[in-house]
C-alpha cells in the first residue's frame, strides 16, 4: 500500500509539473482580458548586447502565462530552454523596448525596460580577477572570457558570451599553475602566480593563490579519496597499529562526534555500499 501511494504521489507530481511546463509557453491564446488587471511592477533596466541572450531571473514561476514586447524587432522573449521556468530575452537590434511577463503567481505583470545594443560586446571581462585553488584539487578550473550583457553561457546556450578559441593564455609561474589554450588552470604548487588572457590586444589577468592541500571529512589517509583505505586505516588506528597525527584525526572523526572510533568506520563504509 505504501508503495501504491509513493507511484501515485510520484504520478502526480509529474503531472503537475508537466502543466506547470505547458503553462510557460502560453502566450498568443491567453485572452489579454485574463491579466489586464495584474499588479505591475517595474522590474527596471535590462541591458543586452545584439544577438545576446539575458536572463530575467526575477520570473522565475511555475505560473507565467504569456509575455509580450512594445517592439518585437527590438527584442524577442521565450521561456528558458533549461526548463527553469524563466523567462529571457534576446536582443535583436539596437534600440529599447518594454517587456512584459504576466504570472498568475500573485496576479503580477512585470515589467522590463530593455536597452539592446552592440556596443555592449566590447565590455569583455575575465570571469574571475582573484582565485585561490587548494594544490591538491585537480578538478580543473576553467578561466572565460566572458560579455556581461550576454548569459547565453550561464543558461546553456550555445552562444556568444564565452570568447576562449581566439585567445592567449599564459602562466607566469608555471610552477605554481599552468594554463592551457582554452582557459584551464591546473595547480602545482603552493604558491601564487598572474594567468593572463590576450584576445585582439586586450589583456585580460587574474591572480592565482594555490594553497595548502585541503581534503574533505573522510579521507585520512588524504589521497583525494574516500574509500575502502580510509576505512582501514581508521581500523589501524583503534587498534593502535598506525595512530593519527592531528590533521588525521579531525578527518577521520566522520560523524564529528569527537573522537574517531568504530563508528566513523562504518559510517564511511556504508557510503562506499551501492546505493
Amino acid at each position: 500500500m505504501k508503495k501504491f501511494r509513493k507511484i501515485f504521489s510520484a504520478v502526480t507530481t509529474a503531472a503537475m509539473l508537466l502543466m506547470s511546463i505547458s503553462s510557460v509557453h502560453v502566450s498568443a491564446e491567453i485572452d489579454p482580458s485574463v491579466y489586464e488587471d495584474f499588479k505591475p511592477v517595474d522590474m527596471g533596466t535590462v541591458q543586452v548586447r545584439k544577438g545576446g541572450i539575458k536572463n530575467l531571473k526575477d520570473t522565475l514561476d511555475f505560473e507565467i502565462i504569456a509575455s509580450s514586447a512594445d517592439d518585437d524587432s527590438v527584442i524577442s522573449l521565450r521561456a528558458s530552454e533549461l526548463g527553469t521556468f524563466n523567462y529571457v530575452v534576446e536582443g535583436l537590434e539596437n534600440g529599447t523596448s518594454k517587456a512584459y511577463v504576466h504570472s498568475l503567481f500573485n496576479s503580477t505583470t512585470y515589467i522590463y525596460t530593455v536597452e539592446v545594443s552592440d556596443q555592449f560586446s566590447t565590455d569583455l571581462q575575465l570571469s574571475e580577477s582573484e582565485l585561490s585553488l587548494p594544490v591538491n584539487k585537480k578538478d580543473i578550473y576553467n578561466l572565460n572570457i566572458t560579455d556581461p550583457y550576454d548569459d547565453s553561457w550561464y543558461n546553456g546556450f550555445k552562444g556568444d558570451s564565452v570568447y576562449d578559441d581566439n585567445a592567449e593564455w599564459t602562466s607566469d609561474n608555471e610552477s605554481v599553475v599552468t594554463v592551457q589554450s582554452d582557459g584551464q588552470l591546473t595547480p602545482k604548487s603552493v604558491g601564487t602566480a598572474t594567468v593572463t588572457a590576450v584576445l585582439d590586444g586586450i589583456t585580460y589577468e587574474c591572480k592565482v593563490t594555490v594553497t595548502e592541500p585541503v581534503y574533505q571529512k573522510g579521507d585520512p589517509n588524504m589521497d583525494d579519496n574516500i574509500n575502502l583505505y580510509d576505512v582501514i586505516a581508521i581500523s589501524k588506528h583503534i587498534l593502535n597499529i598506525k595512530p593519527f597525527n592531528e590533521s588525521e584525526l579531525a578527518l577521520a572523526d566522520y560523524n564529528d562526534d569527537g573522537k574517531v572510533d568504530l563508528y566513523d568506520a562504518i559510517g564511511i563504509a556504508k557510503t562506499l555500499l551501492p546505493q
